[in-house]
């Protein structure tokens, strides 16, 4: 989905998970002000939300309140996270109305209980919040200078999609039980990033201590080879896995899907991503990567809420990085 470029750019802002007192002093660290009811820039600024606005943290419903309105009044942006789709799919019976696209499990209903405690599940205003989800785009491409997705730019895979806002009977079609629908992968890589199974069935715990067969893969390391440097994992288990045989060799594609890894990026636009959960105390130097840049601190683990403004460049600069919680309340954004 493309965009006419912002007056004075725009400011890319991480996953939020219900995190509304971070979202709130981001925003005003930035320069916004809600002195009209909607937080807008005095320059015109407008804000990008990577997704995953819910789920995890307590305040779901001022979270979406304050994204929500800022789109609607022209001051914002949005793409899909993740946590938004497994929300509609958690929602939206199958063909046979026997069950729901995204099973109502045991493991499912924890994920979305923060999201469920605050709407209730199947009230009118959980249907009108869904409702809106489904307007929203999964990438966008800001006059062809800037892109934003929530976890992975596929080419194949938007190729493969066409349109960005996925219309009921596509939406579907992503959330086949036995995975083999080309639009799964397609909306699985953009909103959830490539994976890659792990050899000789090994595993490991991922940050909601759900066990985990498949790891993702650093899509934009242009250099990455093998497991070692694709796989992301916990670093214990990366120092575990170091003594086997396969870690420095290279990965072969993924048996489940039938398309392989997604290549590395080298296009020269920016890319600006989240979802990636980067360690709270990451260094604005270790979430640029050339022009990739991601911008999750783990906000729904407590970690800082970070943005990236983006004026133009077309190389990403550190500098550029403003957050709120933890280490960055003490770096003062510039351009404010």
């Amino acid at each position: 989905m493309s965009a006419t470029v912002s007056p004075d750019g725009y400011d890319v802002i991480g996953d939020v998970h219900g995190n509304a007192p971070r979202l709130d002093a981001l925003l005003r660290k930035l320069g916004y002000d809600d002195a009209t009811g909607v937080f807008r820039h005095p320059r015109g600024r407008r804000v990008v939300f990577v997704g995953d606005l819910i789920d995890r943290k307590a305040e779901q419903v001022r979270t979406v309140t304050i994204a929500r309105s800022m789109v609607e009044a022209g001051t914002a942006l949005m793409v899909l996270g993740n946590h938004e789709v497994n929300a509609i799919a958690f929602a939206t019976p199958t063909s046979d109305e026997r069950e729901f696209l995204r099973p109502h499990s045991e493991k499912h209903e924890e994920q979305h209980r923060a999201f469920l405690d605050e709407f209730g599940f199947g009230t009118a205003a959980h249907r009108e919040v869904l409702d809106w989800f489904r307007k929203q785009p999964l990438w966008r491409e800001l006059d062809g200078a800037l892109r934003v997705v929530h976890a992975c730019w596929d080419p194949a895979a938007i190729a493969g999609l066409g349109s960005p806002v996925l219309d009921k009977g596509t939406f579907v079609e992503a959330h086949p039980l036995d995975k083999n629908s080309p639009a799964y992968w397609w909306v699985e890589h953009l909103c959830k990033g490539p994976e890659i199974k792990l050899p000789d069935d090994q595993s490991f715990l991922d940050k909601s201590d759900h066990r985990r067969h498949h790891a993702r893969t650093r899509w934009w390391l242009p250099e990455a080879r093998t497991h070692a440097q694709l796989c992301e994992l916990p670093e214990a288990d990366a120092n575990r896995l170091a003594t086997e045989w396969w870690w420095h060799e290279a990965p072969v594609r993924d048996p489940r899907n039938p398309r392989p890894l997604v290549p590395a990026y080298t296009d020269p636009i920016p890319v600006i991503f989240g979802h990636y959960w980067r360690h709270p105390d990451s260094t604005p130097e270790s979430l640029v990567h050339g022009r990739p840049v991601c911008v999750d601190l783990s906000a729904g683990k407590c970690g800082p809420l970070v943005a990236y403004r983006w004026s133009g460049e077309s190389i990403a600069d550190p500098a550029n990085l403003v957050g709120a919680g933890g280490r960055w309340d003490g770096v003062t954004a510039d351009r404010a």
